[in-house]
């Protein structure tokens, strides 16, 4: 980082916006918070419809119930990821997967890992063309190019520009994410919104707002894995561990909480709506700058998750490179993470990503069986002494370290 600032001519954008990455008390507590949340938004809750699917059906009380419970379940998950990957200098997932699963079983989380990168990669390239043709009447192909172009950009300059520029579009997200509630209530009133909890709808509830909250997670809970590379120069500590892992869940749940407070005035038409954000938007807060300002956040969010996925993809080839004493150029990234992004949108217009996409739910018990089993056993033997950790040297070598 250092090294990077020194590079960038005093008073230029660059040197300017990696300034914030310089406060310590940013850097230390709300950065890698920051990069979940930025890498989750994209397939968590951008469009408002995986909350409705998630949370809402349950019933509007019950949703926020298992919201809670997916809060509590992420710092849960975040804490022990960030101790384990801290304390056996693990930073990518194939060194942590390594560590942690017996033999080559790694290689199992890495097909599914595989599998979410072509879903989520294809979903969001098309619809990053969807969006601004839909809303701007710009070409789709002009929002597809914009997307490859821009996230490749983002993979060539590395992962301290990256977790710079998701920084600072968490900040834009926020803001537009603060004023759309502020409209939502000064439209609907204070009993339009936060009153819909108490009033009967006339819609049955369900007890499955715990399970609810537990399957988002394990959807989810991937995005800690993908700022694996922003820990080593961050998390020293376990208190530093349990403090971003609390702070990262905080921070991912806000801006859904958000979402699922302005759609509560219209609920339970709102379950109905494929894509309930923007027809809130439109329909009932005049669309506008705000619906103009949503969009490009969206747009940018999208271009934030795919980074953050093939970024982590990048930071796993890299690890090889490092074991045979090279490193992964940053010319070599941006390859890489086109090559993807083109995979993924091919795959997508196949028909591929629609198939895998039917078998998703299942990927969540996926992950709970390579991931957070593991984690919860092994890791946390581990991590509590009663078992030599099962580390080899070359593991302790594999160290990520994030080109300047």
């Amino acid at each position: 980082m250092k090294k990077m600032k020194k590079d960038a001519p005093k008073g230029s954008i660059i040197s300017k916006l990696l300034d914030i990455t310089q406060v310590k008390w940013f850097s230390r507590w709300l950065m890698i918070g920051f990069l979940c949340q930025s890498v989750l938004i994209g397939g968590g809750y951008a469009t408002g419809r995986e909350l409705v699917e998630f949370f809402m059906m349950n019933g509007l009380a019950e949703g926020l119930y298992g919201m809670v419970v997916s809060t509590v379940c992420f710092a849960l998950v975040g804490i022990l990821t960030f101790d384990y990957a801290r304390k056996f200098r693990l930073y990518n997932y194939r060194s942590f997967f390594k560590s942690l699963l017996p033999g080559s079983t790694w290689l199992v989380f890495e097909a599914g890992y595989i599998f979410l990168v072509v879903l989520v990669g294809g979903i969001l390239s098309s619809a990053a063309g969807t969006i601004l043709q839909q809303w701007f009447g710009i070409s789709y192909w002009v929002g597809v190019t914009v997307l490859l172009v821009g996230t490749s950009i983002l993979l060539f300059a590395g992962g301290k520009v990256i977790s710079t520029i998701l920084s600072y579009w968490s900040f834009f997200l926020y803001a537009v994410m603060f004023i759309f509630l502020v409209a939502t209530v000064r439209h609907f009133g204070m009993d339009g919104v936060f009153g819909s909890f108490i009033r009967d709808h006339g819609v049955a509830t369900s007890s499955n707002w715990l399970m609810g909250g537990i399957k988002y997670t394990l959807y989810n809970m991937v995005s800690f894995l993908l700022v694996l590379y922003a820990l080593q120069d961050i998390i020293k500590t376990r208190r530093d561990a349990v403090i971003n892992g609390i702070v990262a869940s905080i921070l991912m749940m806000i801006p859904a909480f958000i979402e699922y407070l302005a759609m509560a005035p219209i609920f339970p038409a709102v379950l109905e709506e494929s894509v309930p954000i923007f027809g809130i938007l439109k329909d009932h807060l005049g669309g506008g700058v705000l619906l103009s300002a949503y969009v490009l956040m969206l747009f940018g969010t999208s271009i934030e998750t795919i980074t953050g996925f093939v970024h982590g993809l990048n930071e796993r080839i890299n690890s090889v490179y490092q074991e045979k004493g090279g490193e992964m150029s940053p010319k070599m990234r941006g390859i890489v993470g086109l090559a993807v992004l083109v995979v993924c949108f091919i795959c997508a217009k196949a028909g591929l990503v629609a198939l895998i996409a039917r078998g998703y739910s299942f990927m969540a018990w996926y992950f709970l069986a390579v991931m957070v089993i593991p984690l919860a056993t092994v890791g946390l033997m581990r991590l509590r002494g009663k078992e030599m950790p099962a580390v080899p040297d070359k593991f302790e070598e594999a160290k990520v370290h994030v080109e300047p």
